[in-house]
């Protein structure tokens, strides 16, 4: 399933550098933003495969920024999955309603991440 492009938005430049490293060791072509101003005009001009999204940016909440993406024709097919440090067991009702295809919590299990993005890629 490697090769595909991914939007990596986190405001936490280690947090991206990490997932990044793990994606391209599996394959994926990687696209960092960091804040939700980035995010929506790469996921314009660059329309991933999948986008990786920070719930809580400096700009603008992650569910803002879902709520552009999946309002925007060229935007709204693409899956976006959550990447959360503040995730409960009862937030998944919460992400999915916003039109999340899926979380991850943070911080990443490094073994098990590029896994994970594969399944969500499915």
């Amino acid at each position: 399933m490697a090769g595909e492009t991914i939007l990596l938005v986190d405001d936490t430049r280690l947090n991206r550098e990490l997932a990044k490293d793990v994606l391209e060791l599996a394959g994926y072509h990687v696209i960092e933003a960091e804040d939700g101003k980035e995010a929506l005009e790469f996921a314009r001009a660059d329309t991933p495969d999948m986008i990786l999204l920070d719930i809580e940016l400096p700009d603008m909440s992650g569910f803002e920024v879902i709520g552009q993406l999946k309002g925007d024709p060229l935007t709204r097919d693409i899956a976006v999955v959550a990447l959360t440090a503040h995730s409960k067991p009862d937030d998944e009702t919460l992400f999915f309603n916003a039109g999340f295809a899926g979380y991850i919590s943070k911080p990443i299990n490094i073994k098990g991440f590029a896994q994970t993005v594969a399944e969500f890629m499915k």
